[in-house]
């Protein structure tokens, strides 16, 4: 495999080629524009553009789609390029979950790509389509379970804090019904004593 091209995000002066491309490749040309900075080219060393595609992302989803080439034998060459690119920017965006429309070739499927099953299907974002036609996905990484792990982590500590909280309460409460009681004792012991102290002394006649 050549490795002497060159892959980079496209721009404005690449929009006369990737025109070209994509109405080869029969797609919506004029909704790939407005999307322009969605999509990689891969150059060769002389400076021509040979290949596009493109990368959408939807919160932790991201959608290949727009792949279009210059001829077969470019598309055999630059496909594995282009797929390790989208690699390293669905990772570094984030994604764990790339999706892309069904196609004649093989190459996405031994890629890891397989048909999404219907629980996975009703987590494409609306975003990417309504779910109709043929989708094939894969997973970059398990972000589910750490959250539902620090979910019920946190919730753990929640409730830990609120009976923490309650006992605090409680013992507050406690001491208060405590230091009240032998407030009152305290004063019915001193008022009982003084009431005796009273009725020693003797009283003086007239």
């Amino acid at each position: 495999m050549q490795t002497d091209y060159s892959i980079r995000r496209a721009n404005l002066d690449d929009l006369p080629v990737l025109r070209g491309l994509w109405e080869t490749a029969c797609l919506p040309v004029l909704d790939l524009e407005k999307r322009l900075t969605d999509f990689q080219v891969v150059v060769r060393p002389d400076g021509v553009l040979v290949a596009t595609i493109g990368l959408q992302i939807s919160g932790a989803h991201g959608l290949v789609y727009g792949e279009s080439f210059s001829s077969v034998n470019q598309e055999q060459q630059v496909r594995p390029l282009l797929w390790e690119r989208l690699l390293v920017l669905a990772r570094n965006r984030g994604c764990e979950r790339l999706w892309i429309k069904s196609t004649r070739s093989d190459f996405w499927r031994s890629t890891g790509f397989q048909e999404p099953s219907e629980d996975e299907l009703s987590t494409l974002p609306k975003a990417f389509g309504d779910g109709s036609g043929e989708w094939l996905t894969i997973v970059l990484r398990e972000g589910s379970v750490l959250p539902e792990r620090l979910a019920a982590e946190l919730a753990r500590l929640q409730e830990e804090q609120h009976a923490q909280t309650n006992r605090i309460r409680f013992q507050a409460q406690l001491f208060k019904w405590v230091a009240g009681a032998i407030a009152l004792v305290f004063f019915a012991a001193a008022a009982w004593l003084l009431f005796k102290l009273l009725g020693a002394v003797p009283h003086s006649g007239f």
